[in-house]
């Protein structure tokens, strides 16, 4: 995802529009210290508002953490912070995973695609990955494509038998 994220979600833990925020998907490698003295946040609210997830490891990852935080923390509403183009199908996902809560979407303008032209966003590798991806959401075929992932994977791996 963006860089942006992250920081746009501060700005809106600072400005009051959520009680919380969870950072989902965080690298192993990366302390709370470290990110918050990257972010330039307030100490104090990144202290003690900012929940860091480091067991998510993709969009379904985020959303089943994100729903048990959600459910600990009894909200029934959440904003969700994630790029312009991974939006749709974040949504999607956590809807599926939390029908019984609200979710709002703040999405963050990718960088790449500020000043691209509408056909440049269309034909994108980005966007038209992350659109094969929401299909195969909608489809309801998450797990024959993890399969298939899984098998390509094996079988071009050097030293594996195919």
């Amino acid at each position: 995802g963006e860089n942006d994220r992250i920081a746009s979600a501060i700005k809106l833990l600072h400005a009051k529009h959520g009680k919380r925020l969870l950072i989902s998907g965080v690298n192993h490698k990366v302390s709370k210290g470290v990110l918050k003295h990257s972010l330039e946040a307030d100490p104090v609210a990144f202290s003690c508002c900012v929940d860091l997830d480091y067991l998510s490891m993709d969009t379904r990852g985020n959303a089943e953490n994100a729903s048990y935080w959600a459910e600990y923390h009894d909200y029934k509403i959440l904003i969700i912070v994630t790029s312009d183009y991974h939006m749709p199908r974040s949504l999607l996902v956590m809807q599926r995973e939390m029908p019984q809560v609200r979710l709002i979407p703040a999405p963050v303008v990718s960088a790449d695609l500020k000043m691209a032209s509408y056909a440049e966003i269309i034909f994108s590798p980005v966007i038209m990955k992350e659109f094969g991806k929401y299909l195969v959401v909608q489809l309801g075929m998450e797990p024959t494509a993890k399969y298939l992932l899984t098998v390509t994977n094996t079988a071009t791996e050097p030293g594996k038998p195919s």
